[in-house]
């Protein structure tokens, strides 16, 4: 836990501090979740062909669904972790979504579409995990995570496009086998 403290007490500091670095970790926190999401579905349906939009399409919700919808959510209903300004007075630059904290929630649903953008093209993919990875920073910066929530959002997200994948995957193989 100290190195969980330690990290977010010089990122929370530094967007404290200045003025401009408050507005660009608040920007990343808070709105630009919504632009990559814009920027997958352009990618989707633009770049992409009918039967690839399908599947993708399906791979992006059962990967959202596990990571945000059924292992971000039932860690939450257990393990009541309190997230930092709950902790420490002074540090929160944003409002919070919800009350607890671990696994982080904007984690657990943005890396499933980083890795299905990944799997679908490995250059749009690493810019995608990169920028999600920014928000993960942000989200730590203004005072709503612990380094750890945003690692543990992250391996929800990753175990859960795994699972799709392989899910999806030997149903298409299942289904191709049988025609």
């Amino acid at each position: 836990m100290a190195f969980d403290e330690a990290l977010f007490n010089a990122m929370n500091e530094l967007a404290r501090e200045y003025g401009l670095v408050r507005f660009f970790f608040s920007f990343f926190a808070e709105t630009f979740i919504y632009v990559l999401i814009a920027v997958f579905v352009a990618v989707l349906f633009f770049r992409t062909s009918g039967r690839q939009r399908i599947y993708y399409s399906f791979l992006t919700a059962l990967s959202v669904t596990l990571s945000y919808g059924l292992i971000a959510e039932t860690i939450r209903s257990v393990y009541h972790r309190p997230r930092p300004f709950m902790v420490h007075d002074g540090v929160l630059l944003i409002d919070p979504l919800s009350i607890y904290s671990f696994p982080s929630g904007h984690m657990s649903f943005l890396v499933p579409f980083g890795m299905v953008m990944f799997f679908y093209n490995k250059k749009y993919g690493l810019w995608f995990l990169g920028l999600t990875f920014l928000v993960g920073i942000a989200r730590i910066a203004v005072g709503v995570h612990w380094p750890t929530d945003i690692i543990g959002g992250i391996l929800a997200g990753a175990v859960s496009f795994l699972a799709a994948h392989y899910i999806l995957k030997k149903h298409y193989e299942v289904s191709s086998a049988s025609r």
